[in-house]
């Protein structure tokens, strides 16, 4: 079999559309699937459907319920109108639109899913890599040579380094599947059944932080003992909020939670005012006509402590309300007022800092503190920086300094999940009654390990019952995890002192497009072709550029070839969706469930990670517990499998929507901290030894500000004066859909500038410019207006790299340009990299970028 080269196929792809797809001749033509062509949908044409029937409204058109799949922030309802065995097209939920039930409704990117679906970059077989890692070029190869190899090669790596060189590199992708996650319909929990398999094997080293959240969970975990999941009040409470405060979030992009935008609006029009913290005025801000505080990147938690010394100083927070529920005021009231360290944290003081005027400030805090209730919706995206915690901690404190949490219309937490959060055992967090007394008596103990350190991983693998971790690293010190190996020191990448020492020689990655998620690329490419990382597994269903550096490549099908039953929604929400089998797998693709128990069963535990006989045993059993979960939190759940997939969802209303710690607040049960309050002052971190633990360095006990290294780093600012934030666009769910050309013509990966910053380098808008320092270069176009503050540029994350001989990257990948060292709690650096702009002359292919 010859080989080709795959890297038209991941870098090229406007080009491959509007030219010809002869390029991907040889093995990759026949490992990935055409559209528009003759063999396109050749696998599914003329086959018998295993799908559930339903009634279409076009002659020979079958319509067949099932739902979005991916890390976007909800979980909408599709349905798939398939004919001769092909999707043809896809709608959304049917049901009348009212506001007990509201329409599931579908985005641009669910809408688009068939040209996904059928998008030139699946892969339909096994393949091996037959070039240098990086160069894509693969031959296809049989099912059976690919267990062997991944089989042999595991066990050999084992046997010689120990059970801490496999790095577990399996994320979100396509996260809420039953049998891609085997028993979990937990949207938030990360766990895939590569996860599984490898703690199984008992060999893996995993992960603990996540490029999304780490620094929100580690600040609701130490201020309000919990996992952060279920932090939120539902949606749906939202219209009780008399002023909602959007801090760095912009829900038009970042849905979080189905009909998030919906429930917003239905805010405004009830007459709550809004603002929009954030260095851009984007289109959230827009809609909901907000005040737009525009703040610099990586300075919100100076903004939220002026904030704090307003409502201190002017006698306007909730001082019953903190005297009651709250451990530790006093220390932050010295430190916010300068008692502590001889500088107030006063608005004049802060406004130097983050660029905000004085007068706003003070505007702001009073306007929080003094109407209630009141939302205070703090994204993600400021904690995505070099001290992000800091920021979580600083507004959960002001949150409760309001008063705003545990009642209606108020707090929305660090992480915003409003629960009910569904799937058996994980609200609340419970053992599987099933399990053996000796096996309670272990996985319980692992437990509450869990929960004690706020650790997801833990808690995960007890609820689950695979517990075999050897290690845990940072997912951003991967890097120097592989080039220093077995001396690579503990608390630089992320490692308890009492763990495990990792020694990665092989990795496994499945469901995240690694190479190109990565802060700091060029640094991830060269741990990815380093010698000491012996061997790479990539699982997946479509080609990309992480998949260039894999020895072997495991073609993994989708929800539309496989089906789920009761699937949850994505961190909030009272529904259930079913994924009904749409059409067959394309090519010699498989589910995840059904790969990983083959490959587990010549590892010679294959009963052991999939007890089932059959898919259908297990979705029977899942729907089993599922329904009597839901039934002992008091909703009405008597599913009979065959009508709940026929009817492709389900409502329940709650009699009241969810209120965050309304059993704290308004019932006296106390938190789960080791004060039973709210811990704005944490013992736990004043007596940690820190490089002892996973978090490697210092984090105060008290909320603080804690300047970016990278703005003081002296000479540097002067260099690449230029600070670049990586927000979410809303046609990609992080890389996801980059390879669906109706979402490109809608929105195209553009940098983003201020029209004086534009002015002072000669840019005009559409012009093409090098985003660039010390750590890479990227090519994009400009786009200037006045709609982000001077200072700050744009570059949405997930655009997949076209990486050129000099090193430039002509798709725009802003990761070519962030600091891979996280916060100490283990958020990723995504936002705040120092950058430069210049024009750009160098050879440039628009159909390519």
């Amino acid at each position: 079999m010859s080989s080709d080269s795959i890297r038209e196929g991941i870098s090229n792809i406007n080009g491959m559309e509007r030219r010809s797809f002869l390029k991907l001749s040889g093995t990759i033509a026949s490992c990935i699937a055409l559209p528009g062509t003759s063999g396109a949908l050749r696998a599914a044409e003329g086959q018998p459907s295993r799908a559930t029937n339903h009634v279409g409204y076009q002659t020979g058109t079958t319509v067949i319920p099932t739902s979005c799949a991916h890390d976007c922030g909800g979980r909408c309802v599709l349905r798939a109108h398939v004919k001769d065995g092909v999707i043809t097209r896809f709608d959304t939920d049917q049901d009348p639109d009212t506001w007990e039930a509201p329409q599931l409704r579908a985005c641009w990117r669910g809408r688009s899913y068939r040209k996904k679906l059928y998008s030139p970059f699946r892969i339909k077989y096994p393949m091996k890599r037959v070039g240098e890692r990086g160069e894509g070029k693969f031959k296809r190869i049989t099912w059976d040579e690919a267990y062997d190899t991944v089989a042999e090669k595991l066990a050999g790596i084992t046997d010689k380094y120990g059970p801490a060189s496999v790095f577990d590199g399996s994320y979100a992708a396509g996260f809420g599947s039953i049998t891609n996650e085997l028993y979990s319909a937990n949207p938030a929990t990360f766990w895939s059944q590569p996860k599984r398999f490898l703690n199984l094997f008992g060999n893996r080293v995993g992960y603990w932080d996540t490029y999304s959240l780490e620094g929100a969970l580690f600040a609701s975990h130490y201020m309000y003992g919990n996992l952060g999941f279920w932090d939120a009040n539902e949606t749906r409470d939202l219209v009780n909020s008399k002023l909602i405060v959007l801090w760095g979030y912009n829900p038009a992009h970042g849905i979080w939670g189905t009909n998030t935008p919906y429930y917003l609006m239905k805010a405004k029009e009830a007459g709550t005012r809004f603002y929009a913290v954030d260095p851009q005025f984007h289109t959230s801000a827009a809609a909901y006509r907000a005040k737009w505080i525009p703040v610099k990147p990586t300075t919100d938690a100076a903004l939220a402590l002026a904030m704090a010394h307003v409502m201190i100083t002017k006698d306007i927070y909730d001082k019953e309300f903190v005297a009651k529920f709250c451990h530790g005021f006093d220390k932050f009231e010295d430190s916010v007022l300068g008692k502590t360290d001889g500088q107030p944290k006063s608005p004049q003081w802060a406004s130097e800092i983050c660029g905000v005027p004085a007068q706003d400030i003070v505007d702001l805090a009073i306007d929080y503190a003094t109407t209630k209730p009141a939302v205070l919706w703090t994204s993600n995206a400021p904690q995505r920086t070099a001290y992000g915690e800091e920021y979580h901690r600083v507004t959960l404190t002001l949150q409760a300094m309001t008063g705003n949490v545990g009642i209606s219309g108020g707090y929305f937490g660090a992480l915003h999940g409003g629960a009910p959060v569904v799937g058996p055992g994980i609200f609340p967090p419970t053992l599987d009654p099933s399990l053996s007394e000796s096996d309670k008596e272990k996985y319980g103990a692992l437990l509450k390990e869990g929960l004690a350190k706020g650790d997801t991983d833990t808690i995960l693998g007890a609820l689950f019952g695979s517990d075999a971790v050897s290690s845990r690293i940072r997912i951003n010190k991967f890097a120097d995890a592989v080039f220093m190996g077995e001396k690579a020191p503990k608390h630089l990448i992320g490692c308890d002192e009492a763990g495990m020492q990792p020694n990665v020689k092989a990795a496994w990655f499945s469901g995240i497009n690694f190479a190109s998620s990565q802060t700091n690329i060029n640094k991830t490419i060269e741990a990815l072709r380093h010698k000491n990382l012996e061997f790479m597994v990539y699982s997946e269903g479509w080609a990309n550029f992480t998949t260039k550096f894999a020895d072997i490549v495991l073609p993994i099908n989708t929800i539309f070839e496989r089906g789920d039953d009761a699937v949850g929604p994505w961190l909030k929400g009272d529904y259930i969706v079913a994924r009904n089998n749409c059409i067959e797998p394309l090519g010699e693709s498989k589910s995840d469930c059904e790969m990983l128990t083959e490959l587990a069963g010549r590892l010679g535990f294959g009963k052991e990670f999939n007890p089932y006989d059959n898919n259908e045993q297990m979705m029977d059993t899942y729907l089993e517990k599922f329904s009597k979960q839901w039934t002992d939190m008091g909703f009405p759940t008597d599913l009979k499998r065959e009508e709940f997939k026929k009817a492709g969802h389900h409502k329940m209303r709650m009699k009241e929507p969810w209120i965050a710690h309304k059993a704290q607040i308004q019932e006296g049960k106390p938190f789960p901290t080791p004060s039973g309050k709210i811990e704005i002052y944490s013992e736990a971190l004043a007596n940690m030894d820190f490089k002892k633990t996973r978090y490697g360095s210092y984090i105060p006990p008290i909320p603080s500000y804690r300047p970016s290294p990278e703005l003081e780093e002296p000479g540097r600012l002067e260099q690449f004066p230029l600070i670049l934030v990586t927000p979410h666009p809303r046609v990609r769910t992080h890389s996801q859909f980059q390879d669906v050309p109706w979402l490109r013509e809608l929105e195209q990966q553009e940098l983003v500038m201020n029209t004086e910053d534009a002015d002072s380098r000669g840019v005009r808008d559409g012009d093409l410019v090098a985003i660039f320092n010390d750590r890479g270069r990227v090519v994009a176009p400009a786009s200037v207006t006045d709609r982000i503050m001077q200072g700050v540029v744009r570059l949405y994350h997930g655009a997949w790299p076209d990486l050129q001989p000099d090193g430039t990257d002509l798709g725009g990948n802003p990761n070519f340009l962030t600091n891979d060292t996280p916060s100490p709690a283990g958020a990723a650096n995504k936002n705040g990299a120092l950058v430069q702009i210049e024009k750009y002359l160098g050879k440039y292919d628009e159909q390519t970028a």
